[in-house]
């Protein structure tokens, strides 16, 4: 059966939707409308050490009238900084209004770089535009090394901002703890040193400047001293008292006006090379200890042989010791004597003068600090290290001095010692008087209330402390400048081996001949028409040497006397005033 279906089909409807959006604009205010804060500067950048501080004055200036705001520094620096006034009840629209930003790092403040702004606030809405702070925070202006081993020399070493390294040697017990500081080593950014002998009040007496001047310091009182300076080569020397009270710095500028050639920076261009006496290195193998050996070595130039017969013992805490025994037509003690202990770290020991051209060397020997006993160690040398009394230090290292001597180098600045005496001046105004005030500088010595004493800024700015000793095999190079001679040879002694217990010798020769030992006067500061007399002792001279001794007078006047000597001897020239 078939069946049909009839498909059905709904009708499709078609319509149109409208659909209709309504919303409201809500008025908003214009930018230009918002206030603006304009500071009177774009950043403030600051650097400053822990402990340090600095006040920075600016101003702040609103484009609308403002009620009740404050200024507040975000965490990052509110550490650092403080404002001063902080809240204003009213800031009128276009008028500068002050602020004082008091800048202060707390001592242990990390170095690094601190960034933040100040934001102008007004209830929790901040005002643009914010302040840009940078802060850098630096080290301490002076970095301090203190060296434990009981046996080691150096003592502490002080590094400067500025490039100084100032080492501090000494004297130690057997136990390590500090019992005296006898030299000071100002090493300056060039690299040129000077090295500072200190008597047993921490006082210095002895300066030795990298052109070849001596200065020597005769402490009469505890602020009155006699100043000798002798030229490089011996042939000027100056003496005069000096009042430590009194020194008057604004003298300088007038004394430098009548020496032309003074003023020059004659310091490391006057021919050191030929100067010093310097010993070649000595490679040091490894033996194995044994005790009370003494090893010697001698090296000279020229014909004349030195005996050294019954060299005597010296005492040392170390274990491993080396001697240098300087000789100049006699035993030198006018003479600058260091070595470098290559392995060692800062491997430069200062020679340690022990009278009749003796220097001893200490070479610290491993393994003797004990742990527990570190922090004695360290109070002991920071004790010293202050005990060394700066208050008449930078009175002498004021440009005073140099100007007290500059007015006597006037006498002999166009004569044939010109060079020498503008030599004097130089190394005065150079390197005396800088190194002697940057030992105390370095201490922090700061005269402001409420300052650290010099004992608490080196023990807050001890950043190491290094146990330091020699590893075998050692290579010594010690290096010996005489002081007041022309034409200084180079003297090589041979190599020599040393180990723990033993005593190595050196000796430097220089194989000169004559010598001026000393100038004295007799009375030593005649009163003005009383007469005197001066005598030169001279030592090492050949036979008929003609001696000419010349008296220059600040008023032109003029004696000369030419004596003849054989060997040692001495010439003496005596004036007699007329009377009135």
């Amino acid at each position: 059966m078939l069946f049909k279906m009839k498909r059905r089909f709904a009708p499709v409807v078609s319509f149109a939707l409208t659909l209709t959006i309504l919303w409201s604009t809500v008025p908003v205010s214009s930018a230009q409308n918002q206030p603006r804060i304009a500071w009177s500067e774009g950043k403030v950048e600051i650097t400053l050490s822990p402990g340090g501080t600095e006040v920075k004055n600016l101003t702040f200036t609103s484009s609308q009238a403002l009620q009740n705001i404050r200024l507040e520094p975000v965490p990052e620096i509110a550490g650092f900084v403080t404002v001063q006034p902080s809240t204003f009840a009213s800031v009128s629209a276009g008028q500068p209004q002050s602020v004082q930003l008091s800048f202060s790092i707390p001592q242990g403040t990390s170095a690094g770089t601190y960034e933040g702004t100040i934001h102008v606030r007004s209830g929790n809405r901040t005002i643009p535009q914010t302040l840009k702070v940078s802060i850098q925070v630096r080290r301490s202006s002076t970095n301090f090394t203190a060296f434990v081993n009981p046996g080691d020399p150096l003592l502490l070493r002080a590094e400067t901002l500025d490039g100084k390294v100032i080492d501090y040697f000494g004297e130690r017990d057997a136990n390590g703890l500090a019992t005296a500081v006898t030299s000071i080593r100002v090493r300056f950014a060039d690299g040129e040193v000077t090295t500072i002998l200190l008597d047993d009040q921490s006082r210095p007496v002895r300066v030795f400047t990298p052109n070849g001047v001596l200065f020597e310091i005769l402490w009469l009182t505890q602020t009155s001293i006699v100043l000798t300076a002798t030229s490089p080569n011996g042939s000027l020397q100056i003496t005069l008292p000096v009042d430590l009270n009194s020194v008057d710095a604004s003298s300088l500028t007038q004394a430098s006006r009548h020496c032309a050639n003074c003023s020059e920076p004659r310091v490391g261009l006057l021919g050191m090379e030929n100067k010093y006496t310097e010993i070649a290195s000595l490679k040091i193998p490894a033996f194995p200890i044994r005790s009370s050996k003494v090893l010697r070595s001698h090296a000279k130039v020229g014909t004349r042989a030195v005996t050294k017969a019954a060299l005597p013992a010296v005492q040392s805490t170390s274990n491993i010791t080396a001697n240098v025994r300087v000789f100049d037509c006699g035993p030198e003690d006018l003479a600058d004597v260091e070595a470098t202990i290559v392995g060692l770290p800062f491997g430069t020991i200062a020679g340690k003068p022990q009278g009749g051209g003796l220097f001893r060397i200490d070479i610290p020997s491993p393994g003797k600090v004990a742990q527990d006993n570190i922090q004695a160690v360290k109070d002991s040398i920071i004790g010293k290290v202050a005990s060394v009394g700066c208050d008449l230090q930078d009175a002498l290292g004021s440009a005073g001095v140099c100007a007290a001597i500059a007015g006597t180098v006037d006498l002999f600045i166009a004569g044939p010692t010109g060079p020498e005496a503008a030599a004097i001046f130089a190394a005065c105004q150079q390197r005396f008087g800088p190194a002697i005030t940057a030992y105390c500088s370095s201490l922090g010595k700061s005269a402001a209330p409420g300052s650290d004493s010099v004992i608490d800024f080196i023990a807050r700015n001890i950043g190491q402390e290094i146990d330091r000793a020699i590893t075998l095999p050692v290579l010594v190079i010690p290096t010996v400048k005489v002081y007041g001679r022309q034409n200084q040879p180079t003297v090589t002694p041979s190599a020599q081996s040393v180990s723990f217990g033993e005593v190595a010798e050196f000796i430097a020769d220089t194989g000169n001949g004559a010598e001026i030992q000393s100038v004295t006067t007799t009375p030593a500061y005649p009163d003005q028409g009383q007469g005197y007399t001066t005598t030169a002792e001279i030592k090492c001279v050949p036979p008929n040497t003609a001696v000419t001794m010349s008296i220059l007078g600040s008023d032109n006047f003029q004696r000369s006397v030419t004596c003849t000597l054989n060997g040692d001897g001495t010439c003496s020239l005596t004036i007699i005033l007329p009377k009135i």
